[in-house]
């Protein structure tokens, strides 16, 4: 094994406040989003990690975790390591928990160099909920993505054991010349110090719904074929990450397949308590379409052949309580990609969801300034694409 590459995605979820009063935090560990009876199939790996511990009888993952938690020197927060004094006092006591919402893994063969490559992608959530009442005050995601070459097919022992070190004592990025190592809970510190927790947010946006078409699902892995719940809950979590990410806005966490109502399952690594936590009900819905997928030859050789890798939507914000549309466009993106002639089998999947996140972070980016040549180029030749932003902008302008 050789050659890892290590992507963080830092995305907050939340609109930072002037001036916030102080709150005390107490910290709850790690946990899983989702009835930890699935807890295998949220993150296979992870769970299988959370077995080993150390020589205090804390699991690696919480223990890594909790290291760089007490790094943690917020502006607008202090956080307490004493879960014993949570239902002390009369105010309301706020809990933080870092929660893994998804764990992916998939690899691709490059007949070439006769080289695998195994990809790890998670997701995680940071959430401050009030304990007494079991309501979501905030959620800042982010994501990882660990990157390792090899010779041969990784076993599950060999994923575990790269997996283990980047959770723990960390992984040199080899794109990065200073050789820095980087851990999944590596950016725990600059997130936490930066971020403006506040009890209530006035106005609140989020993913409420994402539709999969019959033009999307014939291009999807079996895995996410017979329950794609998973599917649904990585792009809706990515499309909030970059919305947020280049428009500073508060979202409320997407819970598809984990919801009872507006509830959201939260179950700690240290308890056999499975907790619903209430999500506040978002003032405007965004309701996420993935149209389909299309692989479409540019140019062919001898030696290679160039491919555009299209990925179509639609996204509609709207306002259910006025029954009234605010944002409501069809947008493509196509990704270029060159691959020699003797690959036979390509792995299409992953070029198609990669060209989704690029469209993601395309539209996110052209709300605030829409630039022309991305939207003649990526939306439909008919709408009135200006005045359609513009009221998208004035939307999210309301949830700072």
């Amino acid at each position: 094994m050789k050659n890892i590459i290590i992507f963080l995605s830092v995305l907050f979820l939340f609109n930072n406040a002037a001036k916030a009063e102080i709150i005390n935090v107490t910290y709850a560990g790690f946990s899983f989003s989702g009835n930890y009876s699935d807890k295998q199939k949220v993150g296979k790996y992870t769970n299988l990690l959370l077995k080993e511990k150390n020589e205090n009888g804390v699991d690696v993952v919480s223990a890594s975790l909790l290291k760089e938690i007490k790094k943690v020197n917020a502006k607008k927060f202090k956080i307490n390591f004493d879960y014993a004094d949570i239902s002390k006092g009369s105010e309301e006591s706020v809990v933080m928990s870092v929660s893994l919402v998804n764990e992916d893994y998939s690899r691709e063969f490059e007949p070439i160099t006769k080289t695998y490559l195994n990809n790890i992608a998670n997701s995680y959530q940071i959430l401050f909920y009030d304990f007494h009442s079991k309501k979501l005050l905030a959620a800042i995601p982010f994501d990882t993505e660990l990157q390792v070459y090899s010779k041969n097919k990784l076993t599950d022992s060999e994923i575990i054991s790269q997996l283990r070190l980047f959770y723990t004592t960390g992984l040199i990025n080899t794109k990065n010349s200073n050789n820095e190592k980087i851990s999944v809970f590596s950016k725990i510190q600059d997130i936490l110090n930066s971020f403006e927790l506040k009890r209530k947010y006035r106005f609140r946006i989020g993913v409420t719904s994402v539709i999969i078409e019959d033009k999307a699902i014939k291009h999807i892995p079996k895995k996410y074929t017979k329950d794609n719940s998973a599917l649904k809950t990585i792009f809706a979590h990515q499309l909030s990450s970059k919305l947020s990410l280049h428009n500073s806005i508060a979202l409320v966490p997407f819970a598809e397949g984990m919801a009872i109502g507006n509830a959201m399952k939260l179950a700690f690594v240290n308890s056999d308590t499975i907790y619903d936590i209430e999500l506040p009900k978002p003032d405007f819905d965004i309701i996420l379409t993935i149209r389909g997928f299309k692989k479409m030859t540019v140019a062919t050789s001898d030696v290679r052949n160039v491919y555009l890798f299209g990925s179509y939507t639609k996204i509609q914000v709207i306002q259910k309580e006025l029954n009234k549309t605010y944002f409501d466009e069809k947008i493509k993106n196509a990704s270029q990609i060159e691959i020699p002639n003797n690959i036979e089998n390509i792995d299409n999947w992953r070029k198609f969801y990669f060209s989704t996140i690029i469209l993601f972070d395309k539209f996110s980016s052209n709300i605030n300034s829409l630039n022309s040549k991305w939207a003649k180029k990526s939306l439909s030749k008919d709408g009135m694409h200006k005045e359609s932003f513009s009221d998208l902008r004035k939307v999210l302008d309301k949830t700072k």
